[in-house]
């Protein structure tokens, strides 16, 4: 069995983060445009399996697993739990109580 999970990221953050790839940003946004239309195009013609019926992706925002963007560390701690759980179902995989 094969999953796909989508990490969706900030465009601008991803921007700032990598300012001088590609020469400058501009030409870097355009590179980077043009992934996440491939990406698009894949999970839109896969979105479940032919055999099991299956999804065969989810996307995970990656602002719900950092902590500036929560005002208490127990919040951050609990949203980065349930997604773990999340996944581990998406996946199939065994969770402990």
């Amino acid at each position: 069995e094969i999953r796909f999970v989508v990490l969706s990221r900030p465009f601008l953050q991803t921007m700032s983060s990598h300012i001088k790839y590609d020469k400058n940003p501009v030409i870097h946004s355009n590179v980077i445009r043009g992934f996440l239309l491939i990406l698009r195009n894949f999970l839109d013609v896969h979105y479940v399996d032919g055999v099991d019926g299956m999804r065969l992706w989810t996307m995970v925002c990656t602002e719900k697993i950092m902590a500036k963007f929560y005002r208490r560390d127990e919040d951050a701690t609990a949203a980065r739990i349930n997604i773990i759980a999340y996944l581990a179902n998406f996946l199939g995989w065994p969770v402990k109580e």
